[in-house]
């Protein structure tokens, strides 16, 4: 749908949509994207406009036939952008708390640095 969007020049708009979770694999986001000029700035900027609304994923499944390496660099790929989000999104996203407001859980993400 967003390749149809990005084919034809229609805007996406996430603020028409105040209930929207995105779930994108940052794997393929990565590989097509991210390596781009500003682009990973872009996504970025994104994901630190609307830090509620994005929860990490990826296409990557963990079998017995992956080695630890295949596994540690696919981790290190997909945290990429990790560095590059501000710290209301990085908690959310990174450390999971979106993930535990959407179960309904009450619990929050570990504090990691000190609170200024």
């Amino acid at each position: 749908m967003m390749r149809e969007f990005e084919k034809r020049g229609i805007p996406v708009t996430l603020a028409r949509y105040p209930r929207l979770t995105l779930d994108r694999s940052w794997r393929v986001l990565e590989d097509q994207y991210f390596g781009k000029p500003g682009v990973r700035r872009m996504y970025a900027d994104l994901l630190d406009a609307f830090p509620t609304r994005a929860i990490p994923g990826t296409d990557f499944v963990a079998s017995s036939d992956k080695s630890y390496a295949v596994y540690k660099e696919e981790l290190e790929v997909t945290s990429r952008i990790n560095k590059a989000l501000g710290d209301r999104a990085f908690r959310g996203i990174a450390l999971g708390e979106n993930y535990f407001r959407l179960l309904g859980l009450d619990t929050t993400a570990p504090r990691i640095c000190e609170q200024k």
